[in-house]
Parts: C-alpha cells; structure tokens; sequence
C-alpha cells in the first residue's frame, strides 16, 4: 500500500490493559468490539492505529513526526475518577485541534439523560469532529443532541466460527425409552440454554424467567448465566436452584472470552432478551446476535432494532418460550438459518469489512471545525479542491458536505471519486438524457439496478413511486414485477400528467393528486388487498424540505414491517449536488428519523453496494 495513504489513528480509552506486543483486553464490550479490533483491523491493512490510555493522553507531548491526523474517543467510565479525566479529556481535545488532529467520538450507548454522564455525553457531542454510533438508532439520537456529523459502523464479529448445531428431540424406539426412563425417576437430557452480557441487561432476563419457568414442565432445562461476578447475579442462581425445580436449573460463570466462547460451545440455544421499553436498549449494537451466530447457535432474542437485518436468520420477538418451541420443532429450518446467518455474518461483520467501514469513516472527516468538507488531507488521484467546474459548465459545484459516494474508500480509490462522478453526472446533464425503452428515466442507472435486486430479493408485489414525470421507471418497474411473477403492480402518482409518456400499461395504476396528503394514502390503500404482499415506496416527487417531511409523515405508517422505502435525490444541497438548491430530501429523512427514533433501519449495505447513489442516506426498511 502506498505510504503516503496510509491512516495514523489512536483510539483514546479507559478500562483497556496490555500493550501492542502482548495484546490488549478489557471487561467492556464497547473497549473490545469498538476499540481493540478495529485498531487490530487497521494494523493489518498496514495503518499505524495504537490504543491509548486516557489518563496519559497528552497531545502536546506527541514529537513533530509522529502526530496522528486522527484521535477516536472511547466511553468515559463512570467512577471515582471520572470528573479528573473528563477534565483531562476535554483539554486534551482543544490541544488535540491546535496540532491539527480531527477529533472523532465513538458514542454507542444513550447515556444523555445520566444524571453524571448525560453533561458530559452532550459536551463531547459539541466538542468532536465527528461522531460514529453503533447503531443507527443511536445515531438518531445523537443527531437530536446536536451531532450533525454521525456516521454508523457496527461492531465486528469477535467469536471463533462453529459448525451450526441444532437441538433434536429423540424420536421413535430412543423417545419411548426416554419416557418410560422418565416415569422411572430418570429425567431426559436437558435443553440447554445460555444468556451472556453485562450484569446491565440481566434484568430483561429475570423477565423472561417465569415464561421459561412454566416450559420446564415440558421441556427440562439447564440455563448457564455468564457475566462478570460480584452484581448479585450468583445469590440469584444461587436462591434459584433452592428453590428445588429439578426440571429448572441455573449454573453461574463468571465472563472472560474464553469461559463465555466454552459456554456457548456447550448450548444449544442462546437467549438475548431486552426491556425494549427503555430507549437505552433499542440503541444496543448487534454483536452479541453476530457472536452467537458465528459460534454455530440460534438465537432467541427480543426485537432489538440493531437485530432487524439478522431477523431471517434467529427468532426475534417478545415470547421467548414460542422462539424455542419453534426451534426445537424444525431442527433442519435452525441449521438453514444459522449457515445463511454465518454467511450473513462474514460478509458484514467480519473484522475485514468493519475495518473498511472505519477506513471509509477516517477518511470522510472535516477538514477543520469551520467545514463541513470530508476530507482527511491523504494524496489521492482525484480533484483535490473543494470546488469543481465541469467542462460543460462554468458553473462552480461545491463539494462541502457528508458525500454521496456511500462506499467511499480513500486509501483505495482517491478522494471524492464518487462526489466528483456524480457533480458531472449531474452537470453535464447526462441524467435527463437517460433512456428506458425509449422513455426518459430520470434516475442514477446504479440505483435502478439497485431497484431491481431489492424487488427480487425481498419478493415485493407492489412499487410505489411518488413522482411519474415521463414514466420510465413506472414501466422499468412493471417490467421488472412481471419478469418476477405474480399479480403484483406499480402504482405511479403525480400531480401533472402533461410530461407523461406511458399513457396505459396492465401492471401499472396511474393516480394524479397531492402525493404528501392522507386522501392519496387511502387512495392507494384501496387498489391493494387486505393482506398485501410486500411494498417498495419511493418518494421521487417534489425535493422540498416540507414536502418530503409531510410525504414521510403520512406513508411510513402505512408501510409494513419488511416493507423498503427509498428517499430520492437526497444528493441535493450539497449533498454533493446543487448547493443552491436549499433544504430538501436529506433535511427530511434526517428530520423524521430524529423524530421516529425505531421506526426505520437505515439500509446502508444495500446502499453502499455500488458506489455511488443519487439517494445517500436514503435506503430504508420498515421495523
């Protein structure tokens, strides 16, 4: 790899030990998944990413030569300690902007309504450059406190790979044996069970106990609890098995990695419960579902919005007891669902695509406090400059904001590739002379691509376009439904018909009205049965602010869950195109997401997949 694009990075923590040559550890989930394997990520890409140790952090002593462009703050421990290093920090951060090094906060649980952190949470919201969360629901609610600058990036899969395994209940000559076994004081092999995490979360599982309690009457089985020790959770074991249900029983382990690997190993369910009432929980990132995953388990888990994308590959819901019976009666449907899981896994969580997501954050960072650019300063093949002018224009296109190019990767492919292919996209006004069929289409060739796997993939029926204009998407779409099969249609709304083209087609249903208005909605719902098959909404019709706001406001209740919905042309203001043009799509999805913490997961792989998108941060499913 080139030297000159090379990142130098140091992650500044608390509660981390050990050093680079002997290897670091911490109790903290956030210290290992957002920390230590991230910079153990980067140093195998060749990028020089250290940890160090916030109570020695001083910018000021770093030599000439070896000042890192970026420093990545980690959770700040409550303890007695706390308001020392707070302090340390915060000066830290201000020595850190005179030498020039971008300040990016890791922020992955809400602690903004903590009577201690809450303070501290927002003043370092203000502070930062930047901030990434580890979920998108956490990503929102930064946004509320002020972070304009938030990227996601998830955790990395951390345990070892296991073949899938799956509880099989004795049958014929072996399951008569076991029953009259049983009648003679001989209980069958208990179904055994494993909830790990932080002694934080174990009061959702005391909340799924009397439910698990009641199933031991048809189904014995042994529950192992790993956690770190001294929180209360041994005595409750501990009072647990006094209580003498012989078909119920607990054991204790206190956490390391390699007690909680063995544990799972041995089980052949995992439980991750979560009191989703309380916002702290819908924020949580996906690794202990991609960890169990990985190690070859299913998962019964409560819908947790960070689960959503693994919901075909584990059991999510509220009824812990209905997830096991339906694991224990389709053991072959389980070994499926954990081998498309594993692969799910390895293409979104491996530690090689995590990395690059870091990559992709640590080269979008601001220039300086004054910008908005996302620019880290590395050599690179494309246009350096803030502003761009086109051959066919001498009109000047700035690229000041978050970018459109959602696979962005400076190390490998320049600065602002993608930024810089659609300003000229968009200048040289190729995209009003894009045809299908004939029929002007007025959209990104790689997102109609986009569009047509998301059909297929997803099974959808129905295509909901806001904005007809020529009507060659409407027909792309109708093509693409008919190439799939089945009764499903488009239906295309507009409140002019004069530009359209398709004047009539079997699978499309043109409505002409207000598409921001409850009476189209109900429009619509009329055309559709009842118990309808998947949707695919666009909102492609008028780019104001407020009437994408009002168009989302009307339409996502609508939606189902599963349902794909995609917020076009947010590439606008700025974003990187028209600068002039004044809030418009991305202003409102990111409005409405701020508003409607949960309701909608942010799709960014499928967003990412080629590139370059007319609708960055416009990718979306329904929860």
């Amino acid at each position: 790899m080139n030297k000159d694009n090379l990142i130098t990075v140091h992650w500044i923590v608390d509660g981390i030990v050990g050093s680079e040559q002997a290897g670091y550890s911490s109790t903290l989930a956030s210290n290992r998944y957002r920390a230590i394997l991230p910079a153990q990520g980067l140093r195998a890409l060749g990028h020089d990413a250290r940890i160090v140790d916030m109570s020695q952090w001083d910018p000021m002593a770093y030599p000439a030569d070896r000042v890192p462009q970026v420093v990545v703050i980690g959770k700040l421990l409550p303890g007695p300690r706390f308001e020392t290093l707070q302090t340390r920090l915060f000066d830290g951060i201000q020595a850190a902007r005179r030498r020039g090094i971008k300040v990016l906060a890791d922020i992955n649980d809400d602690h903004f309504d903590h009577p201690l952190l809450g303070a501290y949470w927002a003043a370092l919201v203000r502070a930062a450059d930047a901030i990434v969360a580890g979920s998108e629901a956490m990503a929102e609610i930064v946004r509320r406190h002020g972070g304009s600058k938030v990227f996601v990036v998830g955790d990395p899969v951390a345990a070892p790979y296991a073949k899938p395994r799956a509880y099989r209940r004795e049958t014929g000559l072996r399951h008569w044996l076991m029953r009259v076994l049983s009648t003679m004081g001989f209980p069958p092999p208990p179904l055994r069970l494993i909830w790990y995490g932080n002694p934080t979360n174990w009061p959702s599982l005391i909340e799924w106990m009397p439910q698990l309690v009641r199933f031991a009457q048809d189904q014995p089985w042994v529950l192992t609890v790993v956690s770190r020790a001294g929180a209360g959770i041994e005595q409750f074991v501990h009072g647990f098995n006094s209580a003498g249900n012989a078909a119920a029983r607990m054991e204790f382990r206190e956490w390391s990695e390699a007690v909680q690997w063995e544990a799972v190993e041995e089980a052949d369910l995992v439980l991750l419960p979560s009191n989703l009432d309380k916002q702290k929980n819908t924020v949580k990132t996906a690794n202990r579902l991609v960890d169990a995953l990985q190690s070859g388990r299913f998962v019964i888990a409560a819908p947790v919005p960070a689960y959503q994308p693994l919901s075909e590959y584990a059991w999510l819901g509220l009824d812990p007891v209905a997830g096991i019976r339906w694991a224990l009666d389709n053991p072959e449907k389980v070994l499926d669902k954990i081998q498309r899981g594993q692969e799910y896994v390895q293409a979104h969580h491996s530690l090689d695509a995590i990395t690059r997501r870091w990559v992709d954050v640590l080269g979008r960072l601001p220039v300086n406090e004054h910008s908005n650019t996302y620019r880290l300063g590395l050599k690179s093949t494309a246009p350096s400059a803030t502003m761009l002018k086109t051959e066919q224009t001498d009109q000047p296109v700035y690229i000041d904001k978050p970018s459109a190019c959602v696979n962005h990767d400076p190390v490998h492919t320049g600065q602002s590739v993608c930024d810089n292919y659609l300003v000229w996209y968009y200048n040289t006004q190729v995209w009003k002379r894009t045809f299908y069929h004939g029929i002007r289409t007025l959209k990104l060739p790689t997102d109609m691509w986009n569009y047509q796997e998301i059909i297929f993939e997803r099974g959808i029926a129905y295509v909901i376009e806001t904005g007809t204009r020529h009507g060659g998407s409407a027909l792309f779409f109708a093509d693409t439904l008919e190439a799939l099969g089945g009764d499903g249609f488009v239906i295309s709304i507009d409140v002019d018909t004069q530009s359209r083209k398709v004047q009539s087609h079997p699978r499309i249903r043109f409505l002409q009205g207000d598409s921001g208005s409850v009476e189209m909605v109900e429009q619509v719902k009329a055309l559709l049965p009842p118990n309808r098959k998947p949707v695919f909404l666009i909102l492609d019709s008028d780019h104001s602010m407020a009437h994408v706001l009002r168009e989302l406001e009307v339409w996502v209740p609508f939606l189902n869950r599963g349902d794909y919905l995609v917020v076009e042309d947010t590439n606008v203001n700025g974003h990187p195109v028209r600068p002039d043009h004044g809030p418009g799509p991305w202003e409102a999805i990111h409005a409405y997401l701020a508003a409607h913490v949960g309701v909608l997961a942010h799709d960014f792989e499928r967003e990412r997949k080629f590139g370059v998108t007319s609708a960055p941060y416009g990718y979306y499913y329904k929860l």
